[in-house]
């Protein structure tokens, strides 16, 4: 059964979570709490079971305040302020339910944090990734479209912290952190996270930077410069360019450390450049793979000039023949075919928007067999400017 969305996507604006810390007895015990406001956005789907919906979470923004917390032995250990957005989420541990009847949400959140990217992990003692289970309940009304009451259920981490434990030298970490992003737009630079985008020579690009920490300098190349901690900067490179951020710091007890990032802005050759298109089976569309391309990677100015079907790495999934529309990011629609491993000239389609792929002469309703999905559908644009 094909189960269509219900509706456009629920936004709230203003919700409020809090993260319980349970120290271990080691150090002393102890809870402490961190709270965070922010929005959330999900969206209702049909199931097979009446008067119950699935929830897919679409976009998620919590943005933690700064606490200290007091370590025995240790004293203070100050948290800064961080953000957890949808780039957290994990998509297939993130499910949840509402009744029609009395009107209940309750939705199940996985979290990935890495350490990487929020640097007190490791000064907590979290070496590598974990992931953090958040349950949401409340009740929507969805007739008037309106939140009456939700409330978050304290984060739930793997054990009591018994890895805090307080050794010489185990809090002198490199206290920096770096984010370096690059995009065709500096508003939509730190929302995608980029660290790639395609430009045509002319056209112009946003390297955008955040460090943290106890920053002492912060320098970028190939130029060289000296920058502040926080900016944005528009390049326009001539050629493909590799830009490097590099960061002096200091760790907590006053030693040096440094913290290195980098983006890339490749520009577009007409006949020479090639973007490989990984379009994903959509359960919701009939017979449709999805790519979706938005416009702040790549540069105004950069377009598809010829494309075909070719097979995935690995894979052995394949039609001989596929349709194919493409809306560009002004809405406006294009549609046209394309064969396996045989070019085809397009008429200069911009490579941002939403790509919608069908294969020609598919059996049936192109549906895969029960509880399997169809492997990934693998297209080459060969780029060009105009």
């Amino acid at each position: 059964m094909q189960h269509e969305p219900f509706g456009a996507y629920v936004k709230f604006r203003s919700m409020g979570a809090h993260v319980v810390l349970q120290a271990s007895k080691e150090t002393g015990g102890g809870r402490y709490e961190l709270s965070a406001e922010g929005m959330m956005a999900f969206t209702l789907h049909n199931t097979d079971t009446r008067g119950a919906m699935a929830v897919t979470v679409s976009d998620l923004r919590l943005e933690f305040k700064p606490t200290k917390l007091t370590v025995p032995g240790l004293g203070p250990v100050e948290i800064p302020g961080f953000t957890i957005t949808r780039c957290e989420l994990d998509p297939e541990r993130t499910q949840g339910t509402w009744t029609r009847r009395d009107r209940q949400i309750t939705l199940n959140l996985a979290l990935r944090l890495d350490p990487d990217h929020f640097p007190i992990m490791r000064q907590l003692g979290f070496t590598s990734p974990q992931t953090v289970l958040v349950t949401e309940s409340g009740t929507l009304d969805w007739e008037e479209r309106q939140r009456l009451e939700t409330h978050a259920e304290p984060f739930q981490l793997p054990a009591p912290l018994d890895f805090l434990t307080v050794s010489p030298g185990q809090f002198d970490f490199c206290t920096l952190s770096a984010d370096f992003y690059v995009a065709a737009n500096c508003d939509m630079a730190p929302e995608l996270r980029a660290t790639e985008i395609w430009i045509c020579p002319g056209d112009e690009a946003c390297l955008w930077w955040r460090v943290g920490g106890q920053v002492t300098q912060v320098t970028i190349t190939p130029d060289g410069s000296t920058v502040s901690a926080a900016d944005a900067k528009i390049v326009t490179p001539a050629s493909t360019t590799t830009y490097k951020l590099h960061a002096d710091g200091l760790t907590d007890d006053g030693n040096k450390c440094d913290k290195d990032a980098q983006v890339t802005v490749r520009v577009v050759r007409a006949g020479e450049t090639i973007f490989n298109v990984t379009a994903q089976w959509s359960p919701f569309e009939t017979c449709i793979w999805r790519f979706e391309l938005p416009a702040a990677l790549v540069g105004k100015s950069v377009v598809v000039q010829r494309m075909r079907h070719v097979k995935c790495d690995g894979g052995t999934f394949t039609w001989p023949e596929w349709a194919f529309t493409h809306t560009d990011p002004d809405g406006n629609p294009f549609a046209d075919n394309v064969r396996l491993d045989t070019w085809a000239d397009i008429t200069d389609q911009p490579v941002a928007g939403v790509w919608r792929f069908s294969p020609i002469n598919a059996p049936g309703d192109c549906r895969p067999p029960s509880g399997q999905t169809w492997e990934p559908a693998c297209f080459e644009m060969e780029l060009g400017c105009r």
